[in-house]
């Protein structure tokens, strides 16, 4: 089984968003969460300026298959509700790094600080989601001596 995405890139930013929003919510992303549709599907949408700092020609984020079985392997802790607050975590990021071509994203919500990896493939024209967990006031301070960091409100 497959889903289909209309081309994200053809439309503005917000209308993009709000695709991605309401399709984490639905039965797909439900059926790609347990690993019954295979792909890669769109899971959040970069703002122009932060495309421009790592060069990306898309705006549109997804999330592959492997990685997300990877990364329910290794973070078991995230459920399907956490993915499904990836497009307020990306969009809503207190702190932002630009590190090697990629974006470590971090966001308190509530009282957990969540990390995210955004990583550019090398023709720029596609943008993944490589990591997600929760993590640590210690740790977000560590990689702010990293990296560049694009913006910071923590």
């Amino acid at each position: 089984k497959a889903s289909w995405f209309p081309d994200l890139d053809s439309y503005p930013y917000d209308v993009a968003k709000q695709w991605v929003q309401g399709g984490l919510t639905g039965p797909d992303f439900k059926a790609f969460f347990e690993g019954k549709l295979k792909g890669n599907f769109p899971v959040a949408v970069l703002e122009e300026d932060y495309r421009k700092a790592i060069g990306s020609k898309t705006q549109v984020v997804y999330l592959s298959n492997e990685t997300l079985q990877k990364n329910k392997k290794n973070h078991p802790e995230l459920n399907i509700n956490d993915y499904q607050s990836l497009p307020e975590i990306i969009s809503s990021a207190n702190v932002i790094i630009e590190k090697g071509g990629q974006f470590l994203i971090f966001m308190k919500k509530g009282n957990k600080y969540y990390f995210v990896v955004v990583k550019t493939t090398k023709n720029k024209k596609e943008l993944y989601m490589t990591s997600f967990r929760h993590t640590n006031l210690k740790d977000i301070k560590d990689e702010k001596k990293k990296g560049r960091i694009i913006k910071d409100d923590l």
